[in-house]
């Protein structure tokens, strides 16, 4: 269909062939586990007498039967009512012999920046046969200072003695502000090891005679290994070695299996990136992680657990853990001296926050958010076969003239209101939906008649593309990227545009830097096309994967000259009415247009900022800065630091 034809006159999109993945699917895919329980921002989860614990970011601790039917939780505790100042619950364990005498320990966390503001407290739970905790038994054990990254683990080893893991309590950037990463006269950056079952003035536990610093000035004993910057989860296995997933700072993330006086490097080394050497301590050499992933592959690591279950036998004995940020999942095989095997096992759409191990090995993980799902891992049945993925952005079936980017019949030029910042580059921006396929909007509305959820479900095998140029005099296309959805993941793809602008490539998974004519553009002459793991981290599953093509955003159609976004989008059955619906703030405004100087700085940072600074993005400071978000609630205004001043 040409461009200029009325929107009435739709076409079918039945020339994509954009399908499958450009690699062969990897060997398993997931399932959801516990359906009718929901959870509110689940950080920790672990297995207890034939029932599972989730451990809400809030302060909620739950139990439930280890059944796929369960409909219903229990509560253990509610720390937020017993400390309403509770910022942070993040770990749970239950004394080996909990049975008989009664012991739970918790980890959390009160405001920022306090001496004392990480706990590890002793618990005891009520008589019944439902397991709950008395509050009032609280016992605080240990305290560290709280910041942004507080680590909070617990396990208990084969040994009986209590492991917990501690962080650099600080900001992300300057690296290490405090340099505790190789200072052992505090607690922090470390995993601790501690008797529980004995006390030792002036401390209400004991440290045990063959921690590694026992006897060392000015090197707190309870510290067992230390350099991690903020060991997130840790496991042992059968053989009772640790496992400790480490998560990093600028170019890695890491994955230590650690032994007695083990040093991980942080901060005088970022896995193999020096970043303060001169701090190195004398107390051990550093150790190199098993395992680190650079950041064009993963961005916060999440440890796992050594896979001991029959379900998955092919699985048996890997180490198995995955990223927060990308959703991948690797497993990790290793001998006792070095590792024999490592792979990648599934990408999944989920930002998987903690692993848990329940009855025969079962292991599950769970997707942060509101809610938080349980999920398991489970063959794959496209696993290994070959697909005819389009290699050449000429064989996608997105344009009936590649050269002149002249879209195909059902596939529609966008435009959008503020573009993220391109250093001078410009985009043109493409939606095909396949056939004739809609998007279609759910919305829940309170009885006053305003929105309580509106959930958009995209079409099977939608594609969006941009493709992206230096902008004149030279006009040099340099990338095409493709999102497309596969009825379960959003994947982003980059095409790299040949010297003449006739057609472009596929680039490979781990992205590329090319070299582009510098004439007249800002940019310089390298460029970078990215990842497609990177590709994920702003195409989330918190902001919902899809960045222009949303009511706020979009500006026009440019074959649609007579009539609004919204009328054309509509009357072409690219959308429903309830699409635009969802928009209740209105538009953004173009930072280089006019309007008010709150509304272009607002609209600014969405585009720029609000794929991860949103409510649970993950972003290190807790700003809320997308757009619909009214201005007082997005923690800019009149706020206390949290993560350093200036």
């Amino acid at each position: 269909m040409a461009q200029n034809e009325p929107p009435s006159l739709r076409s079918p999109w039945s020339t994509s062939r954009i399908q499958g993945t450009p690699e062969a699917p990897l060997p398993y895919t997931f399932e959801a586990v516990f359906p009718k329980l929901q959870f509110d921002n689940a950080l920790e989860m672990i297995s207890i007498g034939g029932r599972m614990v989730v451990v809400e970011r809030g302060g909620k601790i739950w139990s439930f039967p280890e059944d796929p039917a369960v409909d219903k939780a229990d509560l253990l505790i509610d720390l937020k009512a017993l400390h309403p100042k509770v910022a942070f619950a993040y770990g749970i364990a239950f004394h080996p012999q909990w049975k008989s005498n009664k012991e739970v320990f918790i980890t959390y966390t009160l405001a920022s920046g306090l001496e004392d503001g990480t706990r590890l407290s002793r618990f005891r739970l009520k008589e019944g046969d439902i397991p709950e905790i008395d509050p009032s038994s609280e016992e605080i054990l240990l305290t560290w200072l709280s910041g942004g990254h507080n680590g909070a683990n617990i396990r208990f080893g084969a040994d009986g003695m209590l492991y917990i893991s501690t962080g650099d309590a600080a900001v992300p950037s300057p690296p290490d502000i405090l340099n505790s990463g190789q200072d052992n006269s505090d607690l922090l950056c470390s995993v601790l090891r501690i008797n529980v079952n004995k006390s030792e003035n002036p401390n209400a536990y004991g440290v045990p005679k063959d921690n590694p610093y026992i006897n060392v000035k000015n090197v707190r004993p309870e510290i067992w290994a230390f350099g991690f910057r903020n060991p997130w989860k840790m496991s042992f296995d059968e053989k009772n070695r640790l496992w400790v997933g480490d998560v990093g700072w600028e170019l890695w993330e890491m994955i230590h299996l650690v032994k007695k006086g083990h040093n991980a490097g942080w901060s005088a080394m970022e896995a193999s990136n020096p970043i303060k050497p001169e701090l190195a301590s004398p107390l051990a050499p550093i150790t190199t992680p098993v395992a680190s992933h650079p950041h064009t592959e993963a961005a916060s690591i999440t440890g796992g657990y050594v896979y001991r279950g029959s379900r998955l036998p092919k699985l048996r004995d890997a180490y198995i853990y995955g990223d927060f940020t990308t959703g991948k999942i690797w497993a990790l095989w290793h001998d006792g001296q070095k590792v024999t095997k490592h792979e990648e096992i599934a990408d999944t759409p989920h930002r998987i926050v903690t692993y848990g191990e329940g009855k025969d090995g079962n292991l599950y993980y769970i997707d942060y958010g509101t809610p938080s799902g349980i999920y398991r891992l489970i063959p794959n049945p496209k696993a290994g076969k070959k697909s005819d993925f389009p290699r050449r952005l000429s064989e996608t079936g997105l344009f009936t003239d590649t050269s002149k980017q002249a879209p195909a019949p059902g596939v529609y030029e966008y435009r959008i209101i503020e573009p993220m910042w391109q250093d001078g580059a410009k985009s043109q921006r493409f939606i095909a939906l396949k056939d004739k396929s809609k998007i279609n909007t759910s919305i829940e509305r309170h009885p006053n008649g305003k929105i309580k959820k509106a959930e958009v479900t995209w079409p099977v095998d939608t594609v969006l593309a941009k493709t992206i140029s230096t902008g004149q005099p030279s006009d040099h296309k340099i990338e095409t990227q493709i999102l497309h959805y596969d009825g379960e993941s959003w994947n982003g793809y980059s095409y790299r545009w040949n010297e003449d602008g006739s057609d472009a490539d596929l680039v490979e998974a781990k992205g590329e830097e090319v070299t582009v004519p510098s004439d007249g553009w800002k940019g310089g002459s390298r460029y970078r096309i990215h990842s497609r793991s990177e590709c994920s981290r702003c195409h989330n599953s918190w902001n919902k994967f899809v960045l222009g093509f949303q009511p706020w955003q979009l500006r026009a159609l440019p074959h649609a000259k007579k009539t609004s976004i919204r009328e054309s989008a509509i009357a072409l059955g690219l959308v429903d009415a309830n699409f635009f619906e969802r928009n209740t703030r209105g538009l953004l405004t173009s930072s280089h247009g006019r309007g008010s100087t709150n509304a272009q700085a607002r609209s600014w940072l969405h585009a720029n900022c609000s794929a991860c600074h949103r409510r649970h993005g993950g972003g290190s400071a807790p700003l809320e800065v997308n757009f619909e978000v009214p201005l007082m609630d997005t923690a800019m205004l009149y706020e206390n630091p949290t993560r350093g001043d200036f």
